[in-house]
């Protein structure tokens, strides 16, 4: 196999994880975990593929071959017995180009996972755990990038899209293949001067200033073990406040592959002691972690593996260049029960930057290309035909009418319907083409409900739902106009009308645009909708590429008079939970709303505000920024009245 491009860091995942059949190269974009091959064989027709993960789930793979050549080989060479990680042994099967060219290929079709890493806008990484990560290809050109990064934990990530502003051209026309960056802080910081970015790191306290003594790069060893090696790098943290950790563990006897801890170290002024932590989601709890001047030793209080007995680490650094550690295990009474004993020797006090091969001709790279047309201005000038069901295509939810009573509020239009005492057939699209096929037969248990409901349906027709699908349900009388239904929504009637909108502060892709946006009343007066009607060109939601026919973009407005609050939720959210709270100031006429972005430590923040100067404008403003009050991207713009 060819050799490890980056060092790797694993984790247990459920069986859900699995990308669908017919799609392993589904995998480069999910969250690392590892699992044993049960079974891999192939056929000239298909390959099967058996795992079980380390949480004890097992998983059988069968499908037809996506990339012929290439997963066909792939599945033979796996060894049934043996573990692996993905999708490191993925990328090390590939080797770095060709995995770059298949993130950049939209995939035959959209792995159904939710760890899937869904190619995104760079700026979108503001919205990110904190994370280590190398840059592996830039492709820029004079309108669209596409940047794909792997971070220190083996996960690949695709960020690609257009220069909304001169700023994101800028990030990342300066985020260098093989460079190593801390995101999100990168996204402030590559802008400064490598004197500031270095000012800006050093350590910003004596407490973090102790941290210092394990900048660089070490190699370890466990006593009584020889075949174990021990890799450990450290780094500051981009804000000088503590330091990142990456140790990684090879057993030289075993065919494992290496595993590796990431954590962040920091000082807790209010404990006075250290904590150690993994940022990433669902990472076990930070650790507590003392300083001794004089011993020179820092001391760990390790997880608790049984009942009763207590772990320690000990780090002492007995020279400049050395540690020797030593981790006891004690009962309850304090009596030692076991020793575990080793030592790290520097051998860099920096650490290296990731060697990559060298880069290719963009002209061998496939590009990421837009609804597979190519960039007039694009330096690259790649095209990519999109694959069938990629991107360039609307979703699909395969679904029945009883579920669609279950989401949360959107409008839509049916496309096709067909039905008789055999099956119940129809099509749904939503305003941001997503597509929803309705099945029932005479098996299902409300197939007469099910009857009731078709018939009040025809093709061309557009709803709301899930109203609509209500038992209850009376259509509107022909030439009906909806008025609000209580005084919190008539209080937001100036909104109603149609508006163009006009940016002022952002993309410059828009700038030109000719958007509308149309705020009128729900059928029973209790809701808002709000539909913005995007040009084709633009991406949805959700989606990676442009989309070749106008959409809209929809959400839903409404009061609730047990919390006296206002809430609005997106028409494509799946879930009431997605909703968030509105303040609504009737004396300046503000619309408003404030969100933390994940983590939710982080500091970084979304607002937005939408405030009635006249009865013919609306101004409206957007922004992240990060704990410090630096503004990441900024929106802004008006609405001006355009049909009452």
């Amino acid at each position: 196999m060819r050799p490890v491009i980056l060092l790797c860091c694993f984790f247990a995942v459920s069986a859900g994880a699995l990308p669908p059949d017919g799609n392993i190269f589904g995998m480069l974009l999910v969250q690392p975990f590892m699992a044993e091959v049960t079974t891999a064989s192939t056929s000239p027709r298909g390959y099967t593929l058996g795992v079980r993960l380390m949480d004890g789930g097992n998983k059988t793979l069968q499908g037809i071959y996506s990339h012929p050549t290439l997963d066909q080989h792939f599945v033979a060479q796996l060894k049934p017995g043996r573990i692996y990680a993905f999708p490191q042994c993925l990328v090390d099967f590939l080797g770095l180009d060709e995995t770059v060219r298949l993130i950049r290929t939209p995939p035959p079709s959209r792995p159904a996972f939710s760890d899937y890493n869904t190619p995104m806008e760079l700026m979108d990484l503001g919205a990110e755990h904190p994370f280590r990560a190398t840059v592996l290809d830039q492709d820029i050109g004079e309108t669209l990038y596409s940047i794909v990064l792997q971070g220190a934990n083996s996960r690949l990530y695709h960020a690609r899209g257009a220069f909304e502003t001169d700023t994101v051209k800028s990030i990342a026309e300066k985020l260098r293949r093989g460079e190593t960056y801390e995101f999100p802080a990168v996204l402030g910081d590559v802008l400064l001067s490598q004197e500031e970015r270095a000012a800006k790191a050093r350590p910003k306290s004596p407490a973090a200033a102790v941290l210092a003594r394990y900048i660089g790069s070490w190699t370890g060893t466990i006593r009584d073990d020889p075949a174990a090696k021990i890799q450990m790098n450290c780094h500051w943290l981009a804000d000088g406040t503590g330091i990142w950790r990456e140790i990684t563990f090879i057993d030289e006897g075993s065919e494992h592959p290496p595993a590796l801890e990431i954590a962040r170290i920091t000082y807790n002024a209010d404990t006075r002691s250290y904590f150690s932590a993994n940022p990433a989601p669902g990472s076990p709890a930070a650790l507590s972690i003392t300083w001794d001047e004089t011993m020179q030793t820092f001391t760990t209080t390790l997880p608790t593996l049984i009942n009763g007995e207590m772990r320690s680490n000990m780090a002492t650094f007995t020279a400049a260049g050395r540690i020797d550690w030593k981790t006891v295990t004690k009962d309850d009474g304090g009596k030692v029960l076991a020793t575990k004993r080793g030592s790290y020797v520097r051998t860099s006090k920096k650490v290296p930057a990731v060697k990559l091969p060298p880069a290719v001709s963009k002209a061998l790279l496939t590009a990421y290309a837009t609804a597979g047309k190519t960039s007039p201005d694009s330096k690259s000038a790649l095209t990519t035909p999109p694959a069938p069901g990629s991107d360039s295509t609307p979703s699909k939810t395969d679904t029945d009418f009883f579920k669609l009573r279950e989401r949360p509020p959107f409008r839509g239009k049916i496309t096709h319907i067909q039905f008789d005492d055999q099956s119940i057939t129809a099509t749904l699209e939503r305003g941001d083409l997503h597509q929803f096929f309705i099945h029932h037969t005479p098996r299902d248990q409300d197939w007469a409900k099910a009857l009731v409901i078709a018939k009040r349906l025809t093709p061309g027709s557009t709803h709301e739902f899930p109203a609509v699908l209500a038992d209850t349900y009376e259509p509107p009388p022909t030439g009906f106009s909806p008025l609000p239904a209580t005084e919190a929504m008539h209080a937001l009637s100036p909104f109603i009308g149609k508006w163009s909108m006009h940016w002022t502060v952002g993309p410059p892709r828009y700038m030109g645009d000719k958007m509308i946006t149309h705020y009128f009343w729900s059928n029973d007066g209790t809701g808002l909708w709000c539909e913005t009607h995007r040009p084709a060109g633009t991406t949805p939601p959700g989606s990676t590429v442009p989309s070749p026919r106008p959409y809209v973009e929809a959400t839903f407005i409404s009061f609730d008079p047990a919390t006296r609050n206002y809430y609005e939720i997106q028409s494509l959210a799946t879930s009431h939970d997605s909703r968030r709270v509105i303040e609504w100031d009737a004396q300046t006429k503000t619309y408003s709303y404030a969100f933390k972005l994940q983590p939710f430590n982080s500091g970084r923040q979304f607002t937005s505000m939408r405030r009635i100067i006249s009865r013919d404008r609306i101004e409206f403003h957007s922004k992240v920024t990060q704990a410090d009050g630096t503004v990441m991207f900024e929106r802004a713009g008006y609405y001006k009245l355009i049909e009452p």
